[in-house]
């Protein structure tokens, strides 16, 4: 009994220090309320939140339910909220196989449609004889489609059919060159299907009136055929937002050199630069660094410059990813004789919880411990095959922020009181103290 009650204590004090509040471990707290009933939910990482941040991980947040339970979250990546968009058109074709005896054989004919316009494009002049890569056994003439804008990836898909293996070299040019094709088709064959389908997928940056396909070898199987023609382009829409962040230039130490401070552990996209100084050309480093004394990153490379009118364009800063660089500076070549406007485009990041215990949630921030973030990208993954898209998801932004622990959430913590040891050394003592009280008891006896 003597023994539980001198260890009950340490236990009660353990307990206590493992039950710390969240509250005390942040510095602001904000409210998280959907506007309608559903599983998981998107919230805006707003400015102040993140001017509250001060790892530079940006790792020290939570989310928890109203009695303060954590409740898992996670913040969504950039491919979480880029939406791809497919594009894909089939192509009008004609196709022909050429047969052994048939040097003579006419060109293809194909009847096109551009801008209302019928126009009749023809299979260029071959020398069907004998080329580098053997006979011609088989040619298609391919129309292209008007010009697609926001296609910025497109790919020219070729499907033929045929039931026996193919041993054929193929080329593709543009139908209106006459010369030689330089540009190689390969094709792999689709699954294990009967007729075989070969497939070949070329990237395509400019359209021409039509392409033209040529097939050589020392035999083409008599049931070859071009199955279909089609043009599949790519474009992403963001659903990301981003904030134009305008820090002021400071003097740097070092010649040539101005320095900017950012507010919070920013994700930095791009930087833009402008000057009024007249006649001015000057190249620029951009630099950045996580603390006050670390190491300097090249970040980006540009030329700023007023000896035209055009507007300066935002230049991708790389790693944006990975880094949230509150330091900043600018290497300049030559120097400068006016601080130039400095544009920093970052992204305005959000976080996914999962709406578990009961709400409204609240969001913490602002702490010198990073949080594990408790939903995995795998939970995410699953969300998305049974919700759909992260980008539909309710989303929300914190509101009636306030005070948790206030700045003091940001003092070091108070040195740990190293209970177990103590417990340990409080045991061997009371362990001395027996073994000496039996030790007396002993030699009394033997008296």
């Amino acid at each position: 009994m003597k023994k539980l009650m001198l260890i009950l204590p340490v236990i009660l004090m353990t307990q206590f220090a493992w039950a710390t509040a969240v509250s005390d471990r942040f510095v602001n707290v904000w409210t998280l309320t959907p506007d309608q009933h559903t599983p998981v939910v998107r919230a805006a990482l707003t400015a102040d939140v993140m001017e509250t941040l001060q790892l530079e991980t940006a790792d020290d947040l939570m989310v928890t339910d109203q009695n303060d339970e954590p409740v898992p979250f996670r913040r969504l990546s950039r491919h979480d909220l880029v939406e791809t968009l497919i594009y894909r058109q089939e192509l009008s074709a004609q196709a022909a196989l050429i047969a052994a005896q048939a040097h003579d054989a006419s060109p293809l004919e194909l009847e096109l449609e551009h801008d209302g316009t019928r126009l009749v494009v023809r299979s260029p002049r071959l020398d069907r004889d004998r080329q580098a890569q053997g006979e011609l056994r088989f040619e298609a003439l391919i129309g292209a489609p008007d010009e697609h804008a926001g296609l910025p990836r497109r790919e020219l898909v070729i499907e033929l059919g045929s039931l026996h293996p193919l041993d054929l070299d193929c080329r593709l040019r543009d139908a209106d060159d006459e010369s030689p094709a330089s540009r190689r088709v390969v094709l792999t064959t689709l699954g294990d299907t009967r007729p075989r389908r070969y497939q070949a997928r070329l990237p395509v940056e400019d359209l021409p009136r039509a392409w033209h396909l040529g097939c050589y070898g020392q035999q083409a199987p008599a049931d070859l055929e071009l199955v279909q023609a089609s043009l599949e382009g790519w474009s992403e829409r963001n659903h990301r937002q981003v904030l134009a962040l305008n820090p002021e230039l400071q003097a740097h130490l070092e010649p040539d050199t101005l320095a900017f401070e950012l507010d919070a552990p920013w994700r930095a996209l791009r930087i833009g630069l402008a000057s009024t100084e007249p006649n001015l050309l000057s190249n620029i480093v951009v630099q950045s660094r996580g603390e006050a004394k670390g190491i300097w990153r090249e970040r980006a490379r540009l030329a700023l410059s007023t000896l035209d009118n055009d507007t300066a364009a935002l230049v991708p800063l790389s790693n944006a990813d990975h880094l949230r660089h509150r330091h900043w500076r600018l290497l300049t070549n030559p120097g400068l004789r006016q601080a130039p406007t400095v544009t920093i485009e970052a992204q305005l990041e959000e976080l996914v919880f999962f709406a578990q215990g009961s709400g409204p949630w609240r969001l913490y921030a602002g702490s010198l411990e990073p949080v594990a973030e408790i939903a995995s990208e795998q939970l995410v993954t699953e969300t998305v095959s049974r919700l759909g898209p992260a980008w539909n998801w309710p989303r929300i932004d914190p509101t009636h922020g306030r005070e948790a622990a206030g700045i003091g959430a940001l003092e070091p913590p108070p040195a740990e009181i190293p209970w177990q040891r103590y417990l340990l050394w409080l045991v061997l003592f009371i362990g001395a103290g027996i073994i000496a009280v039996i030790a007396v008891k002993l030699l009394r006896e033997g008296d």
